[in-house]
């Protein structure tokens, strides 16, 4: 039971790790395509 959870606990961590890390890629690439026409506040709220 104890293996179980850990075992879901860590598929779970696993997942969300690789989407943050996804999400913050795209943000960093639309940074970097708009990094001229965006404005401060814009790029703040990214």
């Amino acid at each position: 039971m104890i293996m179980e959870t850990l075992n879901a606990v860590f598929a779970w961590l696993l997942r969300t790790s690789w989407q943050a890390s996804v999400l913050a890629g795209l943000v960093l690439l639309v940074q970097w395509l708009f990094r001229n026409k965006l404005s401060p506040g814009w790029r703040f709220a990214l």
